[in-house]
């Protein structure tokens, strides 16, 4: 059976009228272009002498910031979660990512191969300019949508104390 979007009556208050309907979605697709661009490759000079590559997949992490685009409206607090999981992951990448450049690097630096060395280096340099403005996005999409939450939760807590006042006048 396919998910609606209709309200059910056994649906969660939190899946209804939450804060996805404020958000600005722009954030998440600019999140979900940042990390598809974003190729972790670990470069490697094999045995004949010439440069191996090995990828560091983070398909997923685009992936799993789609889906939380979609529930957005039906599921903030899921989707929210979703985005949190999501920059964990993104991290995690990013340190695997790293331990193997820093073992490669190592490994150039004790065969003395300098010119390979530099060319490794150069490619690894050109990937660590990507990984700030990721995080830097992930940062800016967690930022807005706590903000989001928090002025929807205000909104509800007002909008109760203004029906309790009412009720309590009546």
């Amino acid at each position: 059976m396919a998910p609606t979007d209709e309200t059910t009556q056994d649906s969660l208050p939190s899946d209804e009228n939450g804060p996805g309907v404020e958000v600005d979605r722009t954030a998440l697709s600019a999140l979900v272009r940042e990390i598809t661009a974003s190729h972790f490759v670990v470069w490697t000079v094999g045995a004949s002498g010439s440069l191996q590559s090995q990828r560091i997949p983070v398909s997923d992490v685009a992936q799993q910031i789609s889906a939380a685009s979609r529930i957005l409206d039906r599921n903030f607090d899921q989707a929210m979660q979703m985005v949190m999981t999501a920059s964990s992951a993104f991290d995690m990448a990013v340190q695997g990512w790293e331990s193997q450049v820093r073992q490669s690097e190592q490994k150039l630096r004790a065969d003395m191969n300098a010119g390979k060395l530099n060319q490794v280096k150069g490619k690894h340099n050109q990937i660590r300019a990507r990984v700030a403005p990721v995080k830097s996005v992930f940062r800016r999409t967690l930022l807005m949508l706590q903000e989001a939450d928090m002025r929807y939760r205000r909104q509800a807590a007002s909008s109760a104390d203004s029906e309790l006042e009412a009720e309590n006048e009546s």
